[in-house]
């Protein structure tokens, strides 16, 4: 018997995580129609499984339950380090011990390379456990590792006699992400594990919350150490920072409950996922992931003309420092893309994801495009305060896209490979931040504006920011209309799994780009670090490092 689902007659309750056979499972499925035939059963039926409408067995665990409650502070804390280290790494660490823009845009590209791995570390959770555990043995390995190597920057001198000093903590803590992502890709994938027992109609209130939480773990561990940084050294936080790693690896251990699982066999494991991308509904969400995720980041987080224009334009009268805006001011953003976030969980669940994606894109136009049309064509409305609040609206935006994009992540794991199946959708998801450099630059070409002409502030200089913002809007357009190769809702996944057939020669071309962009991602991350690319038009580094203190929430 194919290990793979559980037994449908073991009796597990809210602590049994078993799995259904495959075999049983495939018994409970209507048999297949021809395309041309017209179903004769209800999309919401297509796809129905043993155990009333949930896709997994084990019951659906209750909010104040000690798992649940245990996964919600992992992502807390999860958050909390991800802010917070990204804030010292590339905010703190360049500035205290005066590291060029090189050697920091070196840095990013190493961090994004050891990201671009999540797939890796979620298809080794998916196959090798550790002990007999694939979850809880990875979480705990991630997290203690991850203290570890906190405590050891933590330890070294803080001295900027040395030249080479901040160089080796930017390595160092890039470097330490690769346990930090062994625990992520772990963490994600017993998530899916819980998210599958929901039924039907409350599924996707678990993924939402956790979104939530972390997305406010890193928000709040962004300003605590923003003002933690008042009095103490950045050491000092570090090795801080450290403490909580510890005791989430002691927590993964006790709380999480995991039956034991031999380890799988490669060929059976590569044939099987092969067998998923094939089918209609995951290509296509892999497709929509991809070019979707391209165009929203490259339109959203920008460093192109209008941006440098207005950084200029929007200075205070007599200073010669260009206008960035405050940290303080992601504070209202983030509480708002937060409420939603939750509002969707709890509300929200049932509402078509076309509809979601396109109003927040129509959203995020007419905001960001009314604040910034106006700062750049009527000095009266050139205030920091109105454009770094409306004009920053990607901040707020920008998570609701994810998480709205990531609820078919769930309804397409199978068993057994939820952390390939997440952790390749996931990897999709920050592909961009790898090529953001290669597609800035090629749009750059398309406007040019130098200091000089920036300085001058004429109407043609304006007419050309303008251009450069109508391309951001032009992205958003054509990344709306692409909401159509997304699954409507829940239902609409499972009936395409059931029904939607398998189109091979669609799937390997899907999967050869993809694989092809992976490629491309790590080259443009270490090329930068060994040969510099040119600089962008309007001038400074063509890497974005203008994020770099604190990124698009993943």
């Amino acid at each position: 018997m194919k290990r793979g689902w559980y037994d449908a007659q073991s009796s597990g309750g809210e602590e049994a995580d078993f799995e259904l056979d495959d075999e049983l499972m495939l018994q409970t499925l209507p048999p297949p129609i021809l395309a041309s035939q017209t179903p004769s059963i209800t999309p919401a039926a297509a796809y129905t499984h043993p155990f009333s409408d949930t896709m997994r067995h084990g019951g659906n665990a209750r909010v104040g339950r000690h798992d649940n409650l245990a996964l919600y502070a992992q992502y807390v804390v999860a958050g909390v380090l991800r802010g917070a280290t990204d804030y010292v790494t590339f905010g703190v660490v360049p500035s205290y011990y005066g590291v060029d823009k090189a050697t920091v845009t070196s840095m990013v590209n190493v961090s994004q390379v050891v990201w671009n791995c999540r797939v890796v570390a979620g298809m080794l959770s998916d196959m090798c456990p550790l002990v007999g555990y694939r979850r809880k043995s990875y979480m705990f390995l991630g997290w203690f590792t991850y203290g570890v190597c906190l405590l050891v920057v933590a330890a070294m001198s803080p001295s900027i006699q040395d030249i080479h000093q901040g160089e080796r903590l930017l390595l160092l803590l890039s470097v330490a992400l690769a346990p930090f992502v062994l625990m992520s890709a772990a963490l994600d994938a017993r998530f899916v594990e819980m998210a599958q027992r929901e039924p039907l109609e409350t599924r996707g209130r678990l993924q939402a919350m956790t979104h939530a939480t972390s997305l406010g773990g890193r928000l709040a561990g962004t300003l605590s150490v923003h003002v933690i940084l008042r009095s103490l050294s950045h050491h000092v936080v570090l090795g801080c920072l450290a403490a909580p790693c510890f005791v989430m690896a002691g927590l993964s251990v006790a709380t999480l409950h995991e039956p034991t699982k031999p380890i799988v066999n490669c060929p059976d494991y590569i044939a099987d996922v092969w067998a998923l991308v094939q089918t209609r509904v995951m290509w296509r969400v892999l497709l929509f992931k991809l070019v979707f995720q391209v165009l929203t980041t490259n339109a959203m987080w920008r460093t192109d003309a209008s941006m440098q224009a207005l950084s200029v334009w929007l200075a205070p009268r007599g200073s010669s420092m260009p206008f960035m805006p405050s940290i303080w001011y992601l504070m209202p953003l983030t509480a708002a893309s937060v409420a939603a976030i939750v509002t969707i969980g709890l509300v929200g669940r049932a509402w078509n994801y076309r509809t979601i994606l396109v109003s927040t894109l129509a959203t995020y136009v007419v905001v960001h495009g009314t604040s910034t049309m106006l700062a750049i064509f009527v000095d009266a409305c050139r205030s920091p305060l109105v454009y770094a609040t409306l004009g920053q609206a990607a901040t707020a935006c920008m998570p609701i896209l994810q998480l709205v994009s990531s609820f078919v992540f769930v309804e397409l794991a199978p068993p057994g490979k939820e952390g390939l199946t997440f952790g390749l959708l996931a990897t999709i998801e920050t592909l961009p931040d790898s090529l953001f450099p290669c597609f800035q630059y090629l749009r750059n070409l398309l406007v040019q504006l130098d200091a000089e002409a920036i300085l001058r502030d004429t109407a043609a200089v304006r007419a050309k920011a303008a251009a450069s913002l109508a391309i951001s809007y032009a992205m958003c357009v054509v990344a709306a209309a692409l909401v159509v190769l997304m699954p409507r809702q829940k239902d609409h996944v499972q009936f395409l799994l059931a029904y939607g057939g398998k189109q091979p020669v669609a799937a390997a071309i899907v999967l050869a780009v993809s694989v092809a962009l992976v490629v491309m991602a790590l080259v443009a991350s270490c090329v930068p670090s060994i040969y510099p690319l040119p600089p962008l038009p309007f001038g400074g580094p063509a890497t974005n490092t203008s994020n770099a203190t604190m990124p698009p929430p993943a």
